[in-house]
């Protein structure tokens, strides 16, 4: 007889945050089609393409439409009651989430369904870092004069993480962790699509990767 094994217990998790309500857009990005597929569901489809870290999804505004995309492609979601306070509260609610369904991380990852270019290959390469380094943080380096989302955050950062609340953004939360991040190269994050401008500029990339 073959005995039943569980599922492996992950050292990571990846909070995908698409809770915004996509104001500079005009309408919900996360329903946009890019390539012929919403934009959340391509973003988390390709962030679950890695077996590294579940994928867990932040949902507020909207959320109604964009949980059956998840569903379909069996990502695990919840709501987060308080969205409209800013991207701090979807943080703090993710990693509570996360940590009810997997105690024993060793690190979260924030990621943003903005980023049209996210990729399996980059979360690998968050981990390998943190790994390796050991850093409270591990972010995504655009070019030499930006960086940011998505980024890792060691386990001893989780308590401060948990009191986040408003609007605190990506690069701002990770200067308030570390003032020099280990860094990893992320080009096309430099592009996230929060206006009309953005969104064309994104169709227009030949690249998939």
């Amino acid at each position: 007889m073959r005995a039943d094994t569980a599922p492996p217990i992950p050292a990571y998790a990846c909070l995908l945050l698409a809770a915004g309500a996509s104001s500079r857009m005009g309408q919900a990005k996360q329903l946009m089609l890019f390539r012929a597929e919403p934009l959340v569901g391509r973003v988390a489809r390709r962030l679950s393409e890695q077996n590294l870290a579940p994928v867990l999804a932040v949902l507020g505004a909207r959320a109604e439409e964009i949980a059956p995309i998840l569903d379909e492609k069996n990502i695990t979601h919840l709501f987060n009651p308080h969205w409209e306070s800013g991207m701090g509260s979807s943080i703090a609610a993710g990693l509570a989430g996360a940590l009810q369904r997997w105690p024993d991380l060793s690190g979260i990852i924030v990621a943003l369904a903005d980023h049209v270019f996210l990729s399996a290959d980059l979360i690998g390469t968050l981990i390998q870092a943190h790994q390796e380094t050991h850093s409270a943080v591990v972010a995504s380096r655009y070019n030499e004069e930006s960086w940011g989302s998505p980024a890792l955050f060691d386990r001893s950062l989780f308590d401060e993480l948990a009191k986040l609340n408003g609007p605190e953004g990506g690069r701002k939360l990770i200067s308030r962790f570390s003032a020099q991040p280990i860094m990893v190269n992320f080009p096309l994050g430099l592009l996230d699509v929060d206006t009309p401008d953005d969104w064309e500029a994104a169709l227009s990339i030949d690249s998939d990767s």
